[in-house]
Protein backbone atom coordinates (compact mmCIF):
# COMPACT_ATOMS: atom_id res chain seq x y z
CA UNK A 1 0.00 0.00 0.00
CA UNK A 2 2.77 2.57 0.78
CA UNK A 3 4.94 1.53 -1.90
CA UNK A 4 1.62 2.18 -4.48
CA UNK A 5 1.81 5.76 -2.87
CA UNK A 6 5.01 6.35 -3.51
CA UNK A 7 4.60 5.32 -7.06
CA UNK A 8 1.65 7.38 -7.46
CA UNK A 9 2.56 10.87 -5.61
CA UNK A 10 5.86 10.05 -8.19
CA UNK A 11 3.56 9.78 -11.25
CA UNK A 12 2.15 13.03 -10.39
CA UNK A 13 5.27 15.44 -9.64
CA UNK A 14 6.63 13.63 -12.94
CA UNK A 15 3.74 14.50 -14.96
CA UNK A 16 3.11 17.68 -13.36
CA UNK A 17 6.02 19.61 -14.43
CA UNK A 18 6.04 20.98 -10.88
CA UNK A 19 9.23 20.15 -8.89
CA UNK A 20 8.07 20.70 -4.75
CA UNK A 21 11.32 20.94 -2.84
CA UNK A 22 11.62 21.38 0.84
CA UNK A 23 12.89 24.85 0.65
CA UNK A 24 11.33 25.97 -3.05
CA UNK A 25 8.71 25.22 -5.50
CA UNK A 26 9.53 25.40 -9.74
CA UNK A 27 7.15 24.96 -12.47
CA UNK A 28 8.63 24.53 -15.60
CA UNK A 29 7.16 25.44 -19.10
CA UNK A 30 8.06 25.37 -22.77
CA UNK A 31 8.26 29.07 -23.88
CA UNK A 32 10.11 32.26 -24.38
CA UNK A 33 11.90 33.44 -22.00
CA UNK A 34 10.96 36.75 -22.59
CA UNK A 35 7.25 35.96 -22.62
CA UNK A 36 7.28 33.78 -19.53
CA UNK A 37 9.15 37.29 -17.82
CA UNK A 38 6.67 39.49 -18.78
CA UNK A 39 3.28 37.22 -18.00
CA UNK A 40 4.85 37.21 -14.60
CA UNK A 41 5.77 40.76 -14.42
CA UNK A 42 2.02 41.29 -15.68
CA UNK A 43 0.40 39.14 -12.99
CA UNK A 44 1.92 40.59 -9.96
CA UNK A 45 1.34 43.66 -11.36
CA UNK A 46 -2.80 42.39 -11.70
CA UNK A 47 -2.80 41.41 -7.79
CA UNK A 48 -1.59 45.43 -7.12
CA UNK A 49 1.47 45.04 -6.33
CA UNK A 50 4.52 46.97 -6.54
CA UNK A 51 7.81 45.59 -8.49
CA UNK A 52 10.38 46.99 -5.69
CA UNK A 53 13.20 45.71 -8.05
CA UNK A 54 14.15 43.71 -10.93
CA UNK A 55 17.90 41.57 -10.73
CA UNK A 56 19.29 40.50 -13.79
CA UNK A 57 21.28 37.53 -12.19
CA UNK A 58 22.40 36.10 -15.25
CA UNK A 59 24.25 39.61 -16.51
CA UNK A 60 25.78 39.67 -13.35
CA UNK A 61 27.35 36.62 -13.06
CA UNK A 62 28.66 36.79 -16.76
CA UNK A 63 30.17 39.94 -15.90
CA UNK A 64 31.59 38.80 -12.49
CA UNK A 65 32.85 35.28 -14.20
CA UNK A 66 34.27 37.07 -17.13
CA UNK A 67 36.01 39.78 -14.28
CA UNK A 68 37.12 37.15 -12.41
CA UNK A 69 38.83 35.38 -14.96
CA UNK A 70 40.70 38.63 -16.57
CA UNK A 71 42.17 39.14 -13.10
CA UNK A 72 43.16 34.91 -12.36
CA UNK A 73 45.09 35.38 -15.66
CA UNK A 74 46.72 38.83 -14.46
CA UNK A 75 47.87 37.49 -11.54
CA UNK A 76 49.52 34.92 -13.15
CA UNK A 77 51.13 36.92 -15.91
CA UNK A 78 52.79 38.75 -12.77
CA UNK A 79 53.88 35.69 -10.70
CA UNK A 80 55.86 34.70 -13.84
CA UNK A 81 57.11 37.98 -14.47
CA UNK A 82 55.91 38.17 -18.03
CA UNK A 83 56.86 41.50 -19.81
CA UNK A 84 53.86 41.47 -22.03
CA UNK A 85 50.42 40.47 -21.12
CA UNK A 86 49.07 38.07 -23.24
CA UNK A 87 45.12 38.59 -23.27
CA UNK A 88 43.44 34.81 -23.57
CA UNK A 89 40.21 35.76 -22.18
CA UNK A 90 37.93 36.91 -25.21
CA UNK A 91 35.56 39.69 -23.52
CA UNK A 92 33.54 40.27 -26.59
CA UNK A 93 32.16 37.01 -25.83
CA UNK A 94 30.28 36.78 -22.59
CA UNK A 95 31.56 34.39 -20.32
CA UNK A 96 29.96 30.80 -20.23
CA UNK A 97 27.09 30.41 -16.97
CA UNK A 98 24.70 28.01 -15.78
CA UNK A 99 22.00 30.41 -17.33
CA UNK A 100 20.96 31.77 -20.70
CA UNK A 101 18.42 34.26 -18.58
CA UNK A 102 17.87 34.78 -15.32
CA UNK A 103 16.29 37.37 -13.76
CA UNK A 104 14.77 37.64 -9.57
CA UNK A 105 11.80 39.89 -9.67
CA UNK A 106 10.98 41.39 -5.89
CA UNK A 107 7.90 42.99 -4.96
CA UNK A 108 5.99 43.98 -2.01
CA UNK A 109 2.46 43.48 -0.54
CA UNK A 110 1.91 46.20 1.85
CA UNK A 111 -1.06 43.67 3.89
CA UNK A 112 1.21 40.65 3.58
CA UNK A 113 4.05 42.43 4.88
CA UNK A 114 2.46 43.61 7.94
CA UNK A 115 1.25 40.05 9.23
CA UNK A 116 4.15 38.02 8.33
CA UNK A 117 6.11 41.35 10.14
CA UNK A 118 3.85 41.73 12.82
CA UNK A 119 3.62 37.52 13.24
CA UNK A 120 7.33 37.81 13.92
CA UNK A 121 10.19 40.23 13.37
CA UNK A 122 12.35 38.11 11.61
CA UNK A 123 10.03 37.83 8.74
CA UNK A 124 11.26 41.24 7.68
CA UNK A 125 13.98 38.82 6.29
CA UNK A 126 11.51 37.91 3.46
CA UNK A 127 10.36 41.46 2.27
CA UNK A 128 10.08 42.30 -0.61
CA UNK A 129 8.45 38.78 -1.94
CA UNK A 130 10.54 37.30 -4.81
CA UNK A 131 10.16 34.87 -7.73
CA UNK A 132 12.74 34.03 -9.93
CA UNK A 133 12.65 33.28 -13.58
CA UNK A 134 15.69 31.43 -15.44
CA UNK A 135 16.43 29.45 -18.63
CA UNK A 136 19.70 27.01 -18.12
CA UNK A 137 21.96 27.24 -21.04
CA UNK A 138 21.81 24.00 -21.69
CA UNK A 139 17.94 23.72 -21.84
CA UNK A 140 16.78 26.48 -24.36
CA UNK A 141 13.00 25.81 -24.96
CA UNK A 142 12.59 25.26 -21.23
CA UNK A 143 11.69 28.54 -18.86
CA UNK A 144 11.83 27.66 -15.04
CA UNK A 145 9.81 30.08 -12.65
CA UNK A 146 10.36 29.68 -9.00
CA UNK A 147 9.56 30.79 -4.74
CA UNK A 148 10.55 29.79 -1.91
CA UNK A 149 8.55 27.92 0.40
CA UNK A 150 8.44 30.78 3.28
CA UNK A 151 6.34 28.70 5.88
CA UNK A 152 9.32 26.22 6.01
CA UNK A 153 11.87 29.30 7.19
CA UNK A 154 9.03 29.79 10.03
CA UNK A 155 9.41 28.71 13.67
CA UNK A 156 7.69 26.33 13.66
CA UNK A 157 5.96 27.16 17.09
CA UNK A 158 4.72 30.37 16.26
CA UNK A 159 1.73 29.52 14.55
CA UNK A 160 0.73 32.91 13.62
CA UNK A 161 4.28 32.72 12.06
CA UNK A 162 3.58 30.14 9.43
CA UNK A 163 0.09 30.50 8.90
CA UNK A 164 1.11 34.52 7.61
CA UNK A 165 3.94 32.66 5.67
CA UNK A 166 1.86 30.53 4.14
CA UNK A 167 -0.37 33.70 3.07
CA UNK A 168 2.39 35.04 0.89
CA UNK A 169 3.28 31.13 -0.82
CA UNK A 170 -0.44 31.20 -1.55
CA UNK A 171 -0.14 34.79 -2.97
CA UNK A 172 3.25 33.50 -4.93
CA UNK A 173 1.63 30.25 -6.12
CA UNK A 174 -1.49 32.92 -7.65
CA UNK A 175 0.74 34.72 -9.85
CA UNK A 176 2.68 32.12 -11.33
CA UNK A 177 -0.46 30.41 -11.81
CA UNK A 178 -1.67 33.04 -13.55
CA UNK A 179 1.24 33.59 -15.26
CA UNK A 180 1.66 30.13 -16.60
CA UNK A 181 -1.61 28.51 -17.28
Amino acid sequence: MIKQRIILASLILLFSKTIIASIYIERIVEDDFANVKEDVILAIKGQGLVIAHHSDVSTMLRRTTTNLAQQAFNIANNIVNIMTPINVINTDKPAQTTYKHGVVIEFCSADLSAQTTAADPNNILFCPFSVAIFQLSNEPNQVHVSYLRLSQFADAKNAKSVEALTKVEAMLAEIVSEALD
